[in-house]
C-alpha cells in the first residue's frame, strides 16, 4: 500500500510520514540510482574499452582463449555475453600480463577515483562460480557455490524468473552496494551431483599441479573448462561420474641423488622455451618427465635421448602438433630410432591420453575442445550402460 505524503509514518513514531522516514527513503532511492550508474557506466565502459584494443592485447584474444578458437559463427546474445567476465577480470593477457579491468583502470584518464577504484576491485575481488539457488527475494538472491559448501552470497540484485533450486554460472561483482551480477547470467541444466562430481576431478587435477590450490583458484583460473564441465554433466548426466582423470602417478617430488634426471628436466625447459613454447607448456613437459622417471627408473647415459622423447609425445600424445620423430630428433641432436624407443617407453609406462589433463595447459590454446575430446574418451567407456544423444554436432569425428 502506498504512503502518503501526510499519512502516519509506518514506522509506528506518531509522526507524518513526510517528517518521519520519507527523507531517509529518498535518500536511499537517490544512493540506488547513483550506483545503479556507476556499475551499468562501467560495466558499458569496459566493453566499449576493450572492443577498441588491438585483437591480441583486447577482447578478442580473451574469446578465443576462452572457446578454444574464434567461438560461435552467430552467437546469440546469451553466448556473446558469456565469456565476458573471464575476459575481463579473470585472464591475463600474455601481451600485458594484465586483466582489462586492470588496463583499463590504469589507462583512462576520464574515469572517476571511485570508478578507477571499483575495477581494480573487481579484478581481484570478483567472485567466479557455478551456484545452487538457496533463496529468490523480490530485491536479492541468495546463493552457494559449489565446492564451498559453508559459504554462502546475497546478491543485491533481482534476477527474475529464477527458482530456489536453479543452478547457475555467474561472476559477482563486489561495490559499495553489496554484490551484484557480472555481464553473464546463464542458468544451467544439470543435476548438482553429477556436476560436483565434475568439479572434484577438476579440483584433485588441479592440485596436482597446485597443491595449496583453493576453490577460488579452481573458478578464476579454469573457468572455461569449469563451464564446459557444466554443459557435460548437462549433456551425459550420471554417465559423468564414470570420468577419473589420471592423478595418481603426479608430481610426486623430484627424485634424488641422481642429478642427470635434473639435467633432463633443465635441458627439456631449455629446448621448449628455445622454440618458443608457453611457459605452461614447459611446466607441462617437466610433469611428464618426473612421472616417467617414477614410473620406469631409468638408466641414463645421454639425456638427449629422453629429452627428444619428452618433447616428441608432448606434441604428438598430448598435444597434436604433429612433429615427426626424425625433426625431433634433429632438434635435440640424436637419432628418430633413439626418440622413438624412449617414447614408446614412456606413453606405456603412462598410459598417455591425446590432451591428458595431467599435462596438457589448462588455460593453454584450446581450453574447451580439448576438454571435451579428454571427457569423450572416458565416456566411451560407460557408452555400453548409459544412452547417449545419437547425433550431437560437438562430438568429434
Amino acid at each position: 500500500m502506498k504512503v502518503g505524503r501526510n499519512d502516519p509514518c509506518p514506522c509506528g513514531s506518531g509522526k507524518k510520514y513526510k517528517q518521519c522516514c520519507l527523507p531517509k527513503q529518498e535518500v536511499i532511492s537517490l544512493q540506488a540510482v547513483r550506483e545503479d550508474r556507476l556499475y551499468e557506466g562501467l560495466m558499458d565502459g569496459l566493453l566499449a574499452f576493450s572492443s577498441d584494443l588491438p585483437p591480441e592485447e583486447g577482447m578478442a584474444d580473451g574469446v578465443v582463449r576462452y572457446f578454444g578458437g574464434p567461438g560461435p559463427d552467430q552467437p546469440t546474445e546469451a553466448e556473446l555475453m558469456e565469456p565476458m567476465d573471464w575476459v575481463h577480470f579473470g585472464y591475463r593477457s600474455p601481451a600485458t600480463g594484465t586483466t582489462l579491468a586492470e588496463r583499463m583502470a590504469g589507462e583512462v584518464k576520464r574515469l572517476s577515483e571511485q570508478e578507477r577504484e571499483m575495477l581494480r576491485t573487481w579484478a581481484t575481488g570478483a567472485i567466479p562460480g557455478l551456484f545452487v539457488v538457496l533463496s529468490v527475494g523480490p530485491k536479492e538472491v541468495r546463493l552457494r557455490r559449489l565446492g564451498d559448501a559453508a559459504q554462502e552470497y546475497v546478491v543485491n540484485e533481482p534476477w527474475d524468473g529464477l527458482e530456489t533450486g536453479d543452478l547457475v554460472a555467474v561472476w559477482l561483482l563486489p561495490g559499495p552496494w553489496g554484490l551484484r551480477f557480472g555481464f553473464y547470467q546463464g542458468v544451467l541444466q544439470a543435476e548438482v551431483g553429477h556436476l560436483e562430481h565434475l568439479l572434484h576431478e577438476e579440483m584433485s587435477l588441479l592440485r596436482c599441479q597446485r597443491p595449496t590450490a583453493t576453490w577460488a583458484d579452481l573458478y578464476r583460473a579454469n573457468w572455461p573448462r569449469l563451464i564446459d564441465a557444466a554443459s557435460l554433466a548437462g549433456e551425459f548426466g550420471e554417465a559423468c561420474l564414470q570420468i577419473r582423470y589420471q592423478t595418481s602417478r603426479q608430481i610426486q617430488g623430484e627424485p634424488q641423488p641422481d642429478p642427470i634426471y635434473q639435467d633432463v628436466a633443465s635441458r627439456l625447459t631449455e629446448t621448449l622455451l628455445e622454440i618458443g613454447a608457453h611457459a605452461e607448456e614447459a611446466a607441462g613437459a617437466r610433469r611428464l618427465w618426473w612421472d616417467a622417471v617414477h614410473a620406469l627408473r631409468p638408466r641414463i647415459q645421454k639425456v638427449e635421448p629422453w629429452v627428444g622423447a619428452v618433447v616428441y609425445l608432448l606434441f604428438n600424445a598430448v598435444y597434436t602438433s604433429g612433429e615427426t620423430q626424425a625433426e625431433t630428433a634433429e632438434l635435440v641432436g640424436t637419432s628418430a630410432g633413439s626418440v622413438g624407443s624412449r617414447s614408446r617407453e614412456i606413453r606405456e609406462a603412462l598410459n598417455l591420453q591425446l590432451w591428458d589433463p595431467r599435462y596438457a595447459d589448462l588455460l593453454g590454446f584450446g581450453t574447451r575442445i580439448p576438454q571435451r575430446l579428454s571427457i569423450y574418451a572416458q565416456l566411451d567407456a560407460a557408452a555400453a550402460v548409459w544412452d547417449f544423444p545419437d547425433d550431437d554436432p560437438d562430438l568429434p569425428d
